[in-house]
């Protein structure tokens, strides 16, 4: 088949609608036209592409349903999207319009048993339409590109971490760092085994972290020098809370602002892929339409069962544990730095905290 369009054509303009990136629930879906037998009648010419367009349309919603469902792993028969020995889905109307729709796995493989266990969703790679009427072909490719993988567990500085999906579709680990239990097992929000570590803001696992427990002769330092070996070029190793009672209370001299930002940040503290959520994340995360965190008892209620451990003040007292949880963001606001808050009342991801104030970490999935 010849690859061939008229300037100006209705078929021009949804080829350019056809282009764009399409982002739905879990799936994503690119479609671009392929191939196709040019006529000179506008009316076929479009009718046999918006024939293509239904076809992609409804295999591509059964196919996100099941992405959504965490139900990848069914075949194409068990989808309803081709019934043995057919190995395409088809439709023809009373006017004769006909749909295929043809399956192909990685490698540019057509799908021929669609009830083999290789035929299974999660193994599409793309889809090809074909719409037909009155002689005229148009064919439209659709890559398909399920949900990044977010199953199995994570091993980071010692501690086995496992993943969870936010209903906004994003991966995060399944607990704070530093919490050692599984989830299920916590009894509340106010559960001590599910508070995990104490960041400042900025820094990375050198130490400092440790739970407010360890005692302060060996988890605690007065210096602030930016100019001390321990904050060298901004990275502190000394391995000891950094006090300081003066504002701006931050841990170091000079505001370097970067020191969380992506998953290659100096001092980024999550697993290797992971990083500090940003504000935006945690909006997304928290909205209605998604996980709907309205306060404490919600965000433990969640997929992520947020915790309220409380913080660890820029002078070493602790405050709010139990009653309040505090979680960094990778962002800052001037001297401080965002956080999101949860209270009996509230869940604020706009929230702000002192950099030298230790708080909870809670990774994403880049």
């Amino acid at each position: 088949m010849q690859t061939k369009k008229q300037k100006g054509s209705a078929l021009v303009y949804a080829l350019i609608m056809l282009s764009i990136m399409i982002v739905i629930a879990a799936g994503s879906f690119s479609a671009s036209v392929i191939d196709q037998k040019t006529s000179n009648d506008t009316t076929k010419s479009v009718t046999a592409f918006q024939a293509a367009d239904t076809g992609v349309e409804k295999v591509l919603d059964v196919i996100n349903a099941y992405i959504v469902n965490g139900s990848e792993t069914a075949t194409l028969s068990e989808a309803g999207l081709c019934i043995p020995p057919e190995t395409t889905y088809t439709e023809t109307s009373a006017a004769g319009v006909k749909t295929t729709v043809s399956f192909y796995k990685a490698g540019d493989i057509l799908i021929t048993d669609c009830s083999a266990a290789e035929s299974t969703i999660k193994n599409l790679d793309y889809i090809k339409s074909v719409g037909e009427f009155g002689g005229t072909v148009r064919a439209v490719a659709v890559s398909v590109e399920g949900p990044d993988d977010c199953s199995g567990t994570v091993t980071h500085d010692g501690l086995e971490y496992g993943l969870v999906r936010a209903a906004d579709d994003s991966c995060w680990l399944d607990r704070n760092l530093g919490v050692t239990v599984e989830p299920s097992t916590l009894t509340g929000y106010a559960d001590p085994d599910g508070y995990g570590w104490y960041f400042q803001w900025g820094r990375k696992a050198d130490g400092h972290q440790l739970s407010i427990n360890t005692p302060s002769d060996t988890n605690r330092s007065s210096t602030n020098d930016v100019d001390d070996p321990a904050d060298t070029g901004g990275i502190a190793n000394n391995g000891k809370f950094i006090k300081h009672g003066i504002t701006p209370f931050n841990w170091r001299t000079l505001l370097v602002n970067n020191l969380w930002d992506g998953v290659s940040a100096p001092n980024n503290p999550c697993p290797p892929g992971f990083r500090i959520p940003d504000v935006s994340d945690w909006q997304e995360l928290i909205d209605p339409s998604a996980e709907n965190i309205t306060n404490r008892d919600s965000a433990f209620a969640s997929s992520l069962k947020l915790t309220t451990a409380g913080l660890r003040r820029y002078d070493d007292v602790t405050a709010a544990v139990g009653t309040n949880g505090y979680y960094a963001t990778s962002a800052v606001s001037g001297d401080p730095a965002h956080c999101l808050v949860l209270s009996g009342a509230l869940a604020n991801p706009t929230s702000t905290n002192y950099r030298a104030t230790g708080i909870s970490v809670r990774c994403i999935k880049d």
